[in-house]
């Protein structure tokens, strides 16, 4: 299954919207579905419902007292947060992500909260807070869910931008979207495109994600247009 990223990119809503497509309420009811369909509905810009969805999903876990259910919903909500920008909210949903997936001693996730987390600050332009969690996640260390590395490279780009080396934001973004590509993620290499247009180079992100599903081209225009 091929995942699907920035939920407010609307000339690339159809991938996105196809990633909803492929998870079935219905039949998925478990907590880690049930994550997914959380951050596909932000991923497709269908922000209420994907807040919806994750608080009524943290109200279920809690009363089962589900450790990992509890934060991974709040993870999908803090992630929605970080899509639409509110960097406060997305930083309270995600440190609590963080300290249930502790408790359930969910290394991978910790790991991905805390890179969600220095993003969402970093976009919002608190540099401080985002080396903070950066050095939290150096402290950790690799994990073998090598899927959050494209977002670690996201953050360590946005640290070199906000530190005076724009050029090396770039090659960065530029290398992570490549090895996203090339395993088929397109919601990682649109991330990179999306900041890439943030850097004010939306045609190196347009390049980067290339001709999206069945040969769909994006102008350079919308890139920048709807990017930003």
């Amino acid at each position: 299954r091929r995942t699907c990223n920035p939920g407010g990119h609307r000339g690339l809503r159809p991938v996105h919207l196809r990633c909803v497509d492929q998870v079935d309420p219905a039949v998925d009811r478990q907590r880690h579905h049930l994550g997914r369909m959380v951050h596909a509905l932000a991923e497709a810009g269908r922000f209420a419902e994907a807040e919806a969805l994750a608080t009524e999903t943290i109200r279920v876990a809690r009363e089962g007292l589900q450790f990992t259910g509890i934060g991974l919903a709040h993870l999908a909500l803090g992630w929605s947060y970080v899509l639409r920008g509110r960097a406060t909210d997305a930083d309270v949903a995600l440190a609590e992500a963080e300290g249930w997936l502790t408790e359930a001693r969910h290394r991978g996730m910790v790991r991905w909260a805390l890179i969600a987390r220095a993003l969402g600050w970093l976009h919002a332009g608190d540099l401080e807070r985002g080396k903070v969690l950066r050095d939290r996640l150096s402290a950790i260390g690799p994990h073998p869910a090598a899927i959050f590395d494209t977002n670690l490279a996201r953050v360590d780009a946005w640290i070199a931008a906000r530190t005076g080396h724009p050029g090396t934001a770039v090659d960065l973004l530029q290398r992570a979207a490549a090895d996203a590509r090339a395993v088929g993620n397109v919601v990682n290499a649109i991330g990179c495109a999306h900041d890439l247009a943030r850097l004010g180079r939306p045609e190196l992100g347009l390049r980067a994600i290339g001709d999206h599903e069945r040969g769909d081209r994006i102008g350079v225009d919308d890139v920048e247009g709807r990017f930003l």
